[in-house]
């Protein structure tokens, strides 16, 4: 049984992986989450079944989020208790953000079902990234992390950071597995350009994600802006979606390129290997906060997996992942953003010498291949023979 909230489940790529690989494994797999559009969804994929339950996720702000939360809460128990009902959970894997989807499996673990909690983010730095510092809410979270880690019989990290941040607030899981976000080397490999996204510029910018507040789109755009005054041989596809989509476009108009950006929302894996493969440069604007240093940006795997040079700003876990395949601004600037960017595509023989380190660095990895063994290694542990 795996268990989400911040993604319909077949979207999001790590928890549809370890579903997949589970149901490989020949364990029966239930998948609970928001579904993908405003009703209730059952459906049975590659031996996988997805309950969605219904859920307009906020478009910001602290009690649309709160709402967000209790509806999904309540949807969540009820299903569980409706799953249950038809049969023995052995194992509740549950992603973050939030961090009290495993308190809602406390009566199944009473019941002897194990209990994982995979840590996606951080989810108090998270917050304040957001939202700013807010001291009361901030405990709350830490609480509730703290919980998580406790009830839990195993957590399931992404980085070594997320690693020391378990030790530094006084958990200590009974079993803690480190499992990066990587792709799956072997599928997601570099594809022909398409030349048409370029719509006649010379060269294509591109950024692929989730737009959240906290992850920089407003300061790629206002580089973008700054780089408009540089050159105007460029054209830049910004694809995903997220509650700065709309703030993103309006920025683009009152800067004058808004005719140099295209928007084209949620991108399949397909169109992803694509778009990236057909860039000249790939951004990663995550601006430099305590949760963006400490984690593990998927766009920035995914860039360097289709050995794409990267434009970031100075983040810890980027840094460490990036190495030399980077190029990181001076500040958290949209301007110094710009300089990096432009001296880049000026430089065609080191954008090509970054993409094949890139490459290189996440072949080294392993990719996603590293991380099955891991979880394997783990759920044969906790699982009844």
């Amino acid at each position: 049984m795996f268990l989400t909230e911040n993604t319909p489940p077949l979207k999001d790529t790590r928890v549809r992986s370890e579903a997949a690989m589970a149901a490989q494994l020949g364990h029966r797999v239930t998948v609970i989450g928001p579904s993908a559009t405003s009703a209730y969804e059952e459906q049975v994929v590659d031996g996988i079944t997805v309950l969605g339950f219904p859920l307009r996720p906020s478009r910001g702000g602290v009690m649309g989020y709160l709402r967000e939360y209790l509806s999904a809460a309540s949807w969540t128990m009820r299903l569980l208790t409706r799953v249950r009902a038809a049969g023995t959970i052995d194992l509740v894997h549950a992603a973050n953000p939030p961090d009290f989807l495993l308190l809602l499996a406390l009566p199944l673990k009473l019941g002897g079902t194990k209990l994982v909690f995979d840590h996606h983010d951080l989810a108090p730095e998270l917050f304040e990234a957001k939202f700013g510092a807010r001291p009361a809410i901030s405990r709350l979270l830490r609480v509730l992390e703290r919980l998580s880690f406790r009830l839990a019989d195993a957590v399931v990290t992404t980085n070594s950071s997320y690693a020391r941040v378990t030790f530094e607030r006084g958990c200590r899981p009974r079993r803690l597995v480190i499992a990066p976000n990587l792709p799956e080397l072997e599928a997601f490999t570099p594809v022909c350009p398409d030349p048409s996204l370029k719509k006649g510029a010379e060269y294509l910018v591109t950024w692929v994600g989730t737009m959240g507040s906290q992850d920089g789109i407003d300061l790629a755009v206002a580089a973008l802006g700054c780089l408009a005054g540089m050159r105007d041989d460029w054209r830049a596809v910004f694809a995903g979606q997220g509650e700065m989509l709309r703030p993103a476009q309006e920025l683009a108009r009152s800067l004058g390129v808004a005719d140099r950006i295209d928007f084209p929302g949620f991108q399949s894996r397909d169109d992803v290997r694509t778009l990236v493969s057909s860039a000249d440069v790939c951004l990663a604007p995550d601006p430099k906060t305590r949760f963006n240093d400490l984690s593990t940006m998927i766009k920035v795997t995914e860039y360097l997996a289709l050995g794409k040079p990267v434009v970031a700003f100075d983040l810890v876990e980027t840094r460490r992942l990036a190495q030399d395949a980077a190029v990181y601004a001076d500040d958290d600037s949209p301007l110094a953003f710009a300089r990096a960017l432009d001296l880049l595509l000026s430089d065609e023989g080191r954008r090509c010498e970054m993409g094949a380190r890139g490459r290189e660095i996440m072949l080294e990895t392993g990719g996603w291949r590293r991380s099955v063994e891991r979880l394997t290694a783990l759920w044969e542990e906790l699982l009844p023979a």
